[in-house]
């Protein structure tokens, strides 16, 4: 017995042995043959740019699987992404199926994602970034051939990151630590993909709104795939956000030209506290303290067509429920009980208009005191509103209950609300270059009022509470007119030591405001510490304001309350704990006076302001009166450190370096500087920057302004020898700005100047800023860049060298004009890869999302295979020029739109122009080459051309080129017809046969540039892509 025993282990160890020799050798054996394989595979199977920086065939990193390992990996995304990044990982792994190592095909099943990153974009236009995989048609040719093939039965992920940013419907979703593992029969035309994800922090905002902040997401999944028909059901989905447990069914399936979609979530019956769990972490410790009991659901669907072409949204609904709700902090004498609420909000078609909020109770109790409202909303730019609100409530019980750790409150609070009606807004254009006015046409009615009496805070940390707080406000409009507003804050009062601030504000008539105001405060800043927590900031100094006013206040008509107003400030003083010395001496003596109500008899006087820091005292004075004709009298002397104010400051994400000495006299009237009277103006004096350094978060070097003089005279600031740099750009400005006071007293005057700019090298690429959204998870939305209306300004710029998107720019010259909202480029000339070029252009912003542009180029010789290679907007427009060289001229006019992100809208160009072969090589051009295969006739193959000038239109995102006649060898093709961006073609021509061409054959040629479709007949209507786009 022992004898068969001991047999059977030397069996087994030797089984074991086996295997682990085969799986230490098989990858030995076969390395090249299996990476060679797949990396053909990947080279025709990936259509973007794929690095990493080495590849392993092992057993061992995802055991048993037998996998192909690319390390530090990075994947370019799709057009219009091509140069943003769609995956970067430590590791990408590939999984071979074991029996296909022997065949001609290798197998991939597998796919291991390994602490990587995925960056999901969806432009405005719905163009997605991760349409880079393109399987090869299988042909004739290849059908024998050694590859890979794609079969894929397992996707796992490990330590990811994911971020979707859909910018054409507004959806940002961010994902950290996400740990996923799917599987499936993913060969077969429709399987069911069971999966398993845990993802430690999940953010989800939509209209730049947040929704979900950092919730923990576990589940099962299993969803139905249909790959035929593009159709995703979700079978069974039982998901868990922190410790809410919730149901996810429906349906997505993709359309020709959208996404057709059925969710729907639900937490079923559910508790208040799983609810609550999936608020933002920071309210996890308060939850540990508090407790809350009730019975809570939560549901939401989103249902409809999503086709971002049409602009066709799906319907978005939301709801809550809470019944006998309880929440009471540890220790609290009171607790929040019978809290109910029922919420629900519905957007039609992701429609603003047809929003609808309905909370149709919000209700609890706090001992005596209690809450009670509702409300309903239609609409959010013109919202029609009613709602309704009571509350009584001690502030007391209500921090307690609620377990507000960072202050203690104290009083009694109550509150009245009704309102019914719309509001109703609307702009009141002021004409070409100027901000439109905002007027309101209608309000809800309303009445509300509100008090607190003996009101107390105490934040922690601090001895002394403000206490005797108290207010009350009644405010009303008995229609939906605005004109019929009152506001009445009377009993304004709160109280801390010696400090206090006190008075009343009566508001009436919206439309043409009537002001009764009367406020006084004093506050010692010493105190300031002692009764609000201050982080390492140290205050002096004593604090006065008084104001009185009284009367109507109507700019446009030049009436303006009654008022005293004064403002001190003796002896202040700041130090922050970012730098060792404060700034002393700060001394602020401001009146402002209006004796009658009217723009004559208001005064301003500034007697001074100053401030003595490092040895340095800077003074400001200025005595301002008669705004009908304003009469200024302004002296500024003494020398600024930005650098260490701005340390005491300490502002995160910017730092400034550099002095600023000022020696100025202004002293005049509006009157005379508007009418040209000069010499009756006294402004001179100076302001010298030097060394200057500006860095900012946002810019990835900083600013630096070597020297330069502001200098005053008669209405003109002239900026002297001003020399900035910018990483490797220089720049010498020089100019004046006029106008500055009608500029600075007018609302429609335009502040004008005339600057020249010299630079030996530019590289505007450096300007670039970095994006925001590492910072809080989400992205600064992104806009055109706007001109200001109120500016007319010129700028000749003159630059040897320039560098923009790699491309070198030379001989720069050229007016740029700024006006009422555009911009302008006027006999531009430079040279490009090596050609001379002339352009005139115009760029006016329509929104913040919009700008038009209208661009005209001529370039009458450059080398068409770099203008191909290295100049974006040709390459995407002449399409066909990839497969030739030599000479060209182009003769072009296009316009159109820019979206938020300053890319070309190509559906909005419009143009049309002459690109003229002077003298081409055309070789490798499918399209040509293909006629001529077709024909029969290979002598048209990889022509060379001279003398023939294309002349084309664009439209629609289609490019027709005009009958075009060729020669060559003998023969005499010409052709015509249309190309569309995305490559499709529609192009009829014939092929004229020596000696005279009298006969000819006719051909036909539709598919896409790379896989152009040659038949031998005339064109036919059916084939126009305008038909296509339009079906």
């Amino acid at each position: 017995m022992k004898r068969i025993a001991w047999k059977t282990a030397k069996i087994v160890s030797a089984s074991v042995l086996g295997i682990l020799i085969l799986l230490f050798l098989l990858p030995l054996l076969f390395p090249g043959a299996v990476s060679k394989k797949i990396k053909t595979w990947a080279n025709n199977s990936i259509s973007t740019e794929l690095n990493f920086s080495k590849a392993r065939l092992s057993f061992f990193n995802h055991f048993p699987s037998l996998t192909l390992t690319l390390y530090d990996v990075s994947l370019k995304g799709s057009a219009p992404f091509e140069h943003d990044t769609l995956v970067t990982a430590d590791a990408v792994s590939l999984g071979v199926n074991l029996g296909s190592v022997f065949s001609k095909t290798v197998r991939i099943d597998e796919i291991y994602l390994t602490k990587g990153n995925i960056h999901v974009l969806v432009d405005g236009d719905g163009r997605p970034n991760y349409n880079v995989y393109q399987p090869s048609a299988p042909t004739k040719e290849s059908a024998d051939s050694s590859g890979a093939s794609l079969k894929i039965e397992r996707i796992q992920l490990d330590h990811c990151g994911i971020i979707y940013h859909d910018k054409s419907l507004g959806l940002y979703i961010r994902a950290r630590e996400v740990n996923y593992l799917g599987k499936g029969d993913l060969e077969s035309s429709q399987f069911d993909l069971f999966s398993h994800i845990n993802i430690a922090s999940l953010d989800l905002s939509y209209g730049e709104v947040p929704y979900i902040q950092s919730k923990k997401l576990n589940g099962d999944l299993i969803t139905r795939i249909n790959t035929k028909s593009l159709n995703f059901s979700f079978e069974r989905n039982d998901l868990k956000i922190n410790q809410l447990p919730v149901k996810l069914n429906g349906a997505f399936s993709f359309l020709r030209n959208g996404y057709k979609m059925d969710f729907r979530l639900s937490s079923g019956a559910s508790t208040l506290e799983a609810l609550f769990s999936a608020l933002p972490a920071n309210y996890v410790s308060w939850m540990e303290q508090t407790e809350i009991k009730g019975a809570a659901e939560v549901s939401a669907s989103l249902t409809g067509n999503y086709i971002a072409k049409t602009n066709k949204m799906p319907d978005f609904s939301f709801n809550i429920k809470v019944r006998d709700g309880v929440i009471a902090h540890s220790g609290a004498s009171s607790k929040v009980q019978h809290l109910r609420l029922d919420f629900q909000t519905k957007l039609p078609q992701m429609n603003t208009e047809k929003f609808y909020v309905s909370l149709d109770s919000l209700y609890f109790t706090l001992d005596k005191g209690f809450f009670s409202s509702s409300m309903n909303m239609t609409g959010l730019y013109r919202p029609d509103v009613h709602a309704r609100m009571e509350a009584d409530i001690d502030m007391q019980q209500w921090g307690e209950a609620m377990g507000w750790d960072k202050f203690d409150l104290k009083g009694q609070f109550h509150a009245h609300l009704k309102a019914d009606g719309r509001y109703i807004q609307y702009a009141v254009n002021n004409g070409p270059g100027h901000e439109s006015d905002v007027a309101i046409s209608s309000i809800p009615a309303f009445d509300f009022s509100s008090s607190l009496t003996n009101g107390y805070i105490k934040f922690d940390k601090v001895k002394e509470p403000v206490h005797n707080i108290a207010f009350d406000v009644k405010a009303a409009c008995p229609d939906n007119n605005y004109a019929n507003i009152r506001v009445d804050v009377s009993k304004l009062n709160a109280e801390v030591l010696n400090n206090y601030i006190k008075g009343y504000v009566l508001l009436a008539n919206g439309q043409q405001p009537e002001i009764d105001a009367n406020l006084n405060a004093i506050l010692h800043m010493t105190d300031v510490e002692k009764f609000y927590p201050l982080d390492g900031v140290d205050l002096g100094g004593d604090l006065n304001i008084n104001i009185l006013s009284k009367g109507i206040y109507k700019p446009a008509a030049s009436l303006f309350p009654v008022t005293t107003a004064a403002l001190r400030m003796s002896n202040g003083s700041l130090q922050t704990k970012y730098y060792k010395h404060p700034i002393e001496k700060i001394n602020v003596n401001a009146v402002l006076t209006d004796t009658s109500g009217s723009l004559q008899s208001l005064k301003v006087d500034i007697k001074p302001v100053s401030f003595f820091f490092e040895g340095q005292t800077f003074t400001l004075k200025a005595a301002l009166d008669n705004f009908d004709n304003l009469r200024y009298n302004i002296l500024a002397s003494g020398i600024i450190d930005l650098g260490r104010i701005y340390k005491v400051l300490g502002k995160e994400g910017y730092d400034v370096e550099g002095m600023i000495k000022t020696d100025l006299s202004l002293q005049g009237t509006q009157a005379d500087a508007m009418s040209g009277q000069y010499a009756n103006l006294n402004n001179k004096g100076s302001l010298t920057v030097k060394d200057v350094t500006i860095t900012a978060a946002r810019f990835p070097l900083p600013f630096h302004i070597e020297n330069g003089v502001f200098r005053f005279e008669e209405d003109k600031m002239w900026f002297d020898k001003f020399d900035l740099r910018y990483g490797q750009s220089d720049i010498r400005l020089n100019g004046h700005l006029y106008n500055l006071i009608g500029y600075a007293t007018q609302k429609n005057q335009q502040l004008r100047g005339a600057f020249s700019l010299k630079s030996n090298y530019l590289q505007a690429d450096e300007l670039k800023s970095y994006g925001q959204e590492e910072s809080d998870g989400m992205p600064e939305p992104p806009h055109v860049v706007t001109i200001p209306g109120n500016l007319s300004l010129s700028l000749t710029a003159n630059a040897e060298k320039v560098r923009f998107s790699g491309i070198d720019i030379t001989k720069f010259h050229g007016q740029l004009m700024v006006d009422n909202g555009t911009l302008q480029l006027n006999r531009t000339g430079f040279s490009i890869i090596d050609a001379p070029v002339t352009m005139d252009a115009v760029y006016t912003p329509l929104s913040e999302q919009s700008a038009a542009f209208d661009y005209r180029i001529n370039a009458r010789q450059f080398d068409i295979k770099r203008a191909y290679n290295e100049i974006r907007l040709f390459h995407d427009m002449a399409t066909s020029a990839g497969s030739a060289s030599g000479i060209v001229g182009l003769d072009y006019h296009v316009n159109g739109r820019l979206d938020e992100n300053m890319h070309i809208v190509y559906s909005s160009l419009k143009g049309e122009g002459v690109l003229s072969l002077k003298k081409v090589k055309v070789k490798g051009f499918k399209m040509l080459n293909a006629v001529g295969n077709t024909t029969n006739r290979k002598d048209i193959k990889d022509p060379s051309l001279s003398e023939v000038d294309i002349r084309s239109s664009i439209a629609n995102n289609i490019i027709t080129i005009e009958r075009t006649k060729l020669r060559i060898a003998g023969f005499r093709p010409r052709f015509e017809g249309q190309v569309s961006f995305d490559g499709r073609l529609n192009m009829k021509g014939r092929v004229g046969l020596p000696p005279f061409g009298i006969l000819g054959i006719p051909f036909n040629v539709t598919g896409t540039q790379k896989n152009p479709v040659v038949k031998l007949k005339r064109g036919s209507a059916k084939d126009s892509l305008d038909r296509e786009d339009a079906e």
